[in-house]
């Protein structure tokens, strides 16, 4: 049976883009809604292709579970802290559609806007042009054929780091974000670090002595530490902190 390679035919009409991006700006830089309309149709695309792709492994190893996944979000129980944020978006999809195909629009929705959004508060006029690039850089469409759920998570993180001036605001986006995947907690740590320190040499202190504890190998019984002070168990968050 032969299955359409979508993360290619994405590729290509995204290059394809791209190079009709590059000739507008050089012979009419001055049409922005030229560059209004490329937008919105390479985020309709990009939505349609991640969206509608066919469930199978051929296309992300993952993708036949989370069409699992959709398809019997009702039968679901709550898996636990590590999980509840995206258990109950399954959920939503199943009321809201029906289908997993369904869930997969949506939730390409909310992934393709969200870092539509972050580049455009970011690049602000080269919005278009970082956008391409970003589509066409490697890992991008696993992070939704594959891993659906850390893009989900990393996407809406984008969207709290752009509202970083509304704290309450940027605080619910990143627990929404760590309740879909707990990884993303390092990161949020991570910032909240950069924030409160000030003098660049603690940071690169704290970051040399985290290193040489990773390899040391002693992040093993941190793991256990963590998981008996905050009760989160999840294999691919004790994987990160292992290096593994």
């Amino acid at each position: 049976k032969n299955i359409m390679n979508y993360p290619l035919l994405f590729d290509c009409i995204m290059v394809f883009t791209l190079c009709f991006a590059l000739f507008i700006a050089t012979t009419q830089p001055k049409i922005p809604h030229t560059y209004i309309g490329i937008n919105i149709a390479i985020i309709i695309i990009a939505i349609l292709l991640f969206g509608l792709a066919p469930a199978t492994e051929e296309v992300g190893t993952d993708r036949p579970n989370y069409d699992y996944m959709f398809s019997h979000a009702n039968e679901m129980y709550n898996w636990g802290f590590r999980d509840a944020g995206f258990t109950y978006f399954l959920k939503f999809c199943n009321v809201l559609t029906g289908t997993s195909t369904g869930g997969f629009i949506v939730s390409a929705i909310i992934y393709i806007l969200c870092i539509f959004y972050f580049y455009n508060k970011s690049f602000n006029h080269y919005t278009l042009y970082v956008l391409l690039l970003a589509f066409l850089s490697l890992g991008f469409t696993n992070h939704y054929y594959n891993v659906l759920r850390a893009g989900l998570s990393i996407s809406i993180l984008l969207v709290a780091y752009s509202k970083k001036q509304h704290i309450a605001i940027a605080i619910c986006l990143s627990l929404i974000a760590i309740s879909f995947h707990i990884s993303a907690l390092l990161i949020v740590a991570g910032y909240i670090i950069t924030i409160w320190v000030k003098n660049p040499k603690f940071l690169y202190c704290f970051w040399g002595v985290m290193l040489l504890a990773l390899l040391a190998g002693i992040f093993d019984s941190f793991e256990q530490y963590l998981n008996l002070i905050t009760s989160v168990e999840d294999d691919r968050f004790n994987q990160y902190l292992s290096g593994n």
